[in-house]
């Protein structure tokens, strides 16, 4: 495919119109008849209302005690202060929060899909559009008040700043910086974003490639990073430590370190990793432990003792006590551990994260499903396009199919390694995995179509 002149004509404009459109009924049609407000909302509302209350960046509940600063909640804090400027122009409507991160999901789309059009062709721009548009895996998103549809929107912009990179021959900085530090201060695992883009840097760059990649990778990873370097400035001035801590719950307060330690030592699925990571042991509709969290009858006996002393002690945090015994278990668990072991730990959750999207029919992946779900078989026909496309795509398409299973990789990886093993954290594979899919997509019906070019105009001189 060769690329486009910088001249979009009206029928790009209608497309682009009509895509913007498409994506943006289909968003505010879950919104108003799927919408959620539970999980992590209740700690992004936390932050959010102390941003709209004049309080600053802050998890304490609202009006009631001092106001302590944070590092943002479970994340930086832009999602909160974005729901906290669509309240101070809305009256306070979770609704409107809905319905602006579904306009500016579809904006992305259209952006996206403008710069497909500008380096590829109308049909790849108009499979990628429509694809982006009605993603099942994306769309569902948008009545969540959560990151996850803002941070698509991020990444669908950051991919545009990759497409348009390709055009003019190098990476547009600025553009590409300002889209990933939005991706970032979102969710701070968008930094894994840098992987691809580190693969396009070398890829278009002129001679000597590496050395020049390595600039222009560095100068877009020294932007990004000024902005969180500046917070974490922040964080220090005001007593905090300069990096985030985890396992923070919604009341502000944290989960004990030692207990953390232990769950991570043997937790594997995503049901069970909820299930044992609820922030009230006291609560046993919720809180639960299966039998494999324990190596042998002892330290069941063990758990048993710690967990009774967690709920004999008013509040709903494990005491100093309990999460020290906790510790010592999670110590002795990893030090009994062989090379063998721990690979066969890290495949598990490594199963048990991406199952679904290399064979939607797995059983026992830990995600509470026994059925396969249409979005399932349609995350398996992206990978199975994405590998095609890396089979027998032209060099641009290959290159955007190595991008799609590099950055897999790196969420997989960097996922499984930290136990997170919530099918969620892969929604932002949907991007690059649909893109991918509409580039070969639209390669093959053009080679389709040339035979029967060719005949034609055969036919006409005969």
């Amino acid at each position: 495919m060769r690329p486009l002149s910088a001249t979009i004509d009206r029928r790009d404009r209608l497309l682009l119109a009509l895509i913007f459109v498409l994506a943006l009924i289909i968003r505010i049609g879950f919104a108003l008849a799927m919408p959620y407000d539970s999980g992590d909302w209740v700690l992004y509302r936390n932050v959010a209302e102390n941003i709209y209350r004049g309080c600053g960046v802050a998890v304490t509940i609202p009006g009631v005690g001092d106001c302590v600063p944070h590092f943002g909640g479970n994340q930086l804090p832009l999602f909160p202060a974005f729901a906290a400027a669509v309240w101070h122009l809305s009256g306070h409507s979770n609704v409107a929060i809905l319905l602006v991160q579904s306009l500016l999901s579809a904006a992305s789309i259209a952006y996206l899909t403008y710069a497909v059009r500008r380096t590829f062709t109308r049909p790849a721009a108009l499979l990628a559009g429509v694809l982006l548009a009605c993603s099942p895996v994306g769309a569902i998103y948008a009545g969540n008040l959560e990151t996850e549809l803002l941070t698509l929107a991020a990444t669908n912009w950051v991919l545009a700043e990759l497409l348009l990179s390709i055009e003019v021959g190098r990476l547009r900085t600025w553009p590409l910086a300002l889209a990933l530090t939005v991706a970032v201060w979102l969710r701070m695992d968008s930094v894994l974003l840098l992987a691809p883009v580190a693969l396009v840097a070398y890829a278009i760059g002129p001679k000597p490639r590496l050395r020049r990649a390595i600039t222009s990778w560095g100068v877009v990873t020294a932007i990004v990073a000024a902005s969180c370097l500046a917070w974490s400035a922040r964080n220090v001035a005001v007593g905090l430590p300069a990096l985030p801590r985890p396992w923070v719950k919604t009341d502000g307060t944290y989960l004990a370190r030692g207990y953390t330690d232990w769950v991570t030592t043997w937790v594997v699925g995503q049901q069970e990793r909820g299930d044992a990571l609820y922030y009230d042991p006291r609560d046993t509709r919720h809180f639960r432990l299966p039998d494999h969290a324990y190596s042998s009858p002892e330290e069941h006996a063990e758990v048993d003792r710690l967990l009774a002393i967690t709920r004999a002690t008013p509040g709903t945090t494990i005491p100093p006590l309990a999460a020290a015994g906790f510790e010592h278990l999670a110590r002795v668990r990893e030090a009994g551990l062989d090379p063998v072991d721990r690979v066969r730990r890290f495949a598990a959750r490594t199963r048990a994260l991406s199952a679904r999207w290399f064979w939607p029919f797995a059983q026992g992946v830990g995600d509470g499903r026994d059925r396969v779900s249409v979005t399932d078989l349609y995350r398996f026909a992206l990978t199975l396009a994405v590998l095609l496309a890396a089979a027998i795509g032209s060099r641009r398409t290959r290159l955007f199919a190595a991008a799609s299973v590099l950055y897999a990789s790196a969420r997989v990886i960097f996922f499984a390694a930290g136990a997170n093993t919530e099918l969620r954290y892969l929604v932002e594979l949907s991007p690059f995995f649909e893109l991918t899919a509409a580039l070969i997509a639209a390669e093959l019906l053009a080679r389709l179509a040339l035979p029967r070019s060719n005949l034609a105009r055969g036919a006409a001189t005969t």
